[in-house]
């Protein structure tokens, strides 16, 4: 259960949530019934791969996880939109920080009294 978020804000390596960790959970080997000894792989006729007994498929296929992944992911995307929203409001200041920042201070300062004294004549 891969998550993506697509943001042209954010790196793409921070936007891929696989499903909050729960792929993490792969690592943590069942033990076999009564001991303390891990379940062994299994080998599955037509699989390439063997079968490892994990916390995986019951984590994954809980309810309650899936409606927290839903959230988290409704979440993310939320705070991502408000994020960019908020970004957008700066983006006439972006001259401010330019490398010359004499002269587009300058330029700035000229264009604010323009407009003032225009508003002043009306």
């Amino acid at each position: 259960m891969n998550i993506l978020i697509k943001c042209p804000v954010l790196p793409g390596h921070l936007l891929t949530c696989d499903a909050v960790g729960l792929h993490r959970t792969k690592l943590f080997v069942r033990w076999m019934n009564g001991t303390c000894t891990e379940a062994p792989a299994q080998k599955i006729p037509g699989e390439d791969e063997p079968f490892v007994y994990s916390f995986f498929t019951d984590i994954s296929a809980n309810p309650d996880i899936i409606g927290l992944v839903n959230s988290i992911q409704h979440n993310i995307k939320d705070t991502v939109t408000k994020l960019s929203t908020w970004l957008m409001r700066w983006k006439r200041y972006r001259s401010l920080w330019k490398v010359d920042k004499v002269f587009t201070f300058y330029a700035f300062l000229h264009n604010k009294i323009q407009q003032l004294s225009v508003m002043h004549l009306i």
